[in-house]
């Protein structure tokens, strides 16, 4: 028993110690924008949204809440893409269900950044974005880049 207690604190006391470099655990970004000035190439509409964004590095787990309004139609799909920075187009990693068919609406989700297919490094510098479509705009009607600090 006392072997196994050593072994858990011994455990416990190297992966806290891998948590991170920078001592920071929590990374956030609120109401960050999104528009059809971010689409690539750039739309012009009224749609627009933002973005509340939560990245625990220790679970490396992304929550995100996205909020949108004023879409030209119902929204047809969302998706997380990377990695790509603003100006660019990535491919996508995330397709997203479960969202209302609203031209306004929210949704909260997930997204684990598993280190292979969706890299840390992308994230924290900038390199991943959430866009919506609709069947007038099959590319992108709005976009954001995924900011947290």
């Amino acid at each position: 028993m006392r072997l196994l207690s050593t072994a858990i604190a011994a455990a416990t006391l190297f992966l806290a110690g891998c948590n991170n470099d920078l001592g920071i655990t929590l990374y956030q970004g609120t109401a960050v924008p999104m528009g059809g000035d971010q689409v690539v190439p750039s739309k012009s509409v009224a749609g627009n949204g933002s973005m509340n964004l939560v990245y625990n590095r220790t679970t490396r787990v992304l929550t995100y809440t996205v909020s949108w309004n004023s879409l030209s139609g119902a929204p047809a799909a969302m998706h997380v893409h990377g990695p790509a920075l603003k100006g660019a187009s990535g491919s996508t990693i995330q397709t997203v269900s479960g969202f209302s068919t609203a031209v306004a609406g929210s949704l909260t989700g997930t997204l684990l950044i598993d280190g292979m297919v969706i890299k840390e490094e992308d994230l924290l510098r900038g390199a991943l974005y959430f866009d919506i479509h609709t069947a007038a705009n099959a590319v992108g009607e709005v976009r954001g880049q995924i900011l947290v600090k």
